[in-house]
């Protein structure tokens, strides 16, 4: 016989995947402080419920990773100090968000609407 679902068993199943559900912010900045568009992204991620993770990669990452850590909502802080990420630059940060996500599985990764954030990233993190 088939069990009918409640709303409410519903609504608790709901907010068990949600628990289950973690995002990945790449920190956009200048080495010195993040860019204002973070913080949008960030306030997005904390709205798809879950935790939030921000990826702070560079050549001088502590400012930085010390500014985000006190940003509401953020769970965890993952550093990326290495040379080869100066610049911030695609082609060298792409390897590092598809590694980062075989380790923790998020369910969603984002980053700020700018030129940082779109194409050139995503059609490589698509192939």
């Amino acid at each position: 016989m088939q069990k009918v679902l409640s709303r409410q068993r519903l609504v608790g199943l709901g907010s068990l995947l949600k628990r289950f559900q973690s995002t990945l912010v790449v920190v956009e900045h200048t080495e010195e402080k993040m860019t204002p568009i973070t913080l949008n992204a960030i306030t997005a991620a904390n709205r798809l419920s879950g935790e939030v993770f921000c990826l702070v990669a560079g050549t001088k990452c502590a400012k930085v990773a010390e500014e985000v850590s006190k940003v509401k909502g953020v769970k965890k802080i993952l550093v990326a100090q290495h040379d080869q990420y100066k610049g911030l630059l695609p082609e060298e940060l792409t390897p590092l968000i598809l590694e980062t996500q075989k380790q923790f599985n998020f369910t969603h990764i984002c980053a700020g609407a700018s030129a940082f954030g779109k194409v050139k990233e995503e059609k490589r993190i698509l192939k």
